[in-house]
């Protein structure tokens, strides 16, 4: 199940963070790869404009959080894996980043919201007004239940009295190596950004 991550904004950087591959086992059927759909940008010299646009999917559409970190019950394993995702997320920046806003057609996913730790609902900042900052981050972690992905990747009880981003761990992570990759494997999730 691979999820790749393509966020554009009209005179930002791409990426201002320095993403690697991540690869974590969920022990899942790869031939359903969950994506977000490749966004571009498209200039309108009439307009003075860019416009970012995408792929239009259509079926049944589905929301499974938002941008303030609310999330739906999750019924099935695809529903949990995003709600994990966003947890994982959460953790594996420390606590800086939390992707949200996760929605889409069956496994294609459009229109994520970054949630910067700090920063709330500016056109200034990195990633947009839909980042909602501290508060969404405070809501998720009140909100989020953990499921049997999150216990999967080990990822820690955000509602623990304890719990503080920067405490955590991964064992499920190979050390880097020199000029190294990370292990592919067809039972595993990856995670470009």
């Amino acid at each position: 199940m691979s999820l790749s991550f393509v966020s554009l904004h009209c005179n930002r950087p791409l990426n201002p963070l320095k993403w690697n591959c991540v690869t974590f086992d969920l022990s899942v059927d790869p031939s359903n790869v969950s994506r977000f759909l490749e966004v571009f940008l498209l200039y309108c010299h009439s307009a003075g404009q860019w416009f970012a646009i995408e792929e239009c999917i259509t079926g049944e559409f589905r929301k499974f959080n938002n941008n303030n970190g609310d999330e739906i019950v999750p019924t099935n394993l695809l529903e949990e894996t995003m709600l994990a995702f966003s947890h994982w997320t959460y953790e594996y920046t420390r606590g800086e980043l939390l992707v949200l806003d996760l929605q889409g057609v069956g496994e294609v996913l459009t229109d994520p919201s970054v949630i910067k730790s700090g920063e709330k609902g500016s056109y200034d900042m990195i990633f947009g007004p839909a980042n909602l900052g501290d508060d969404a981050i405070r809501n998720f972690r009140a909100k989020h239940h953990c499921n049997s992905c999150c216990r999967k990747l080990k990822l820690p009880d955000l509602k623990r009295n304890d719990y503080t981003p920067d405490k955590m761990t991964f064992p499920h992570e190979d050390p880097p190596t020199p000029g190294g990759g990370v292990k592919d494997s067809q039972q595993s999730m990856k995670l470009m950004l």
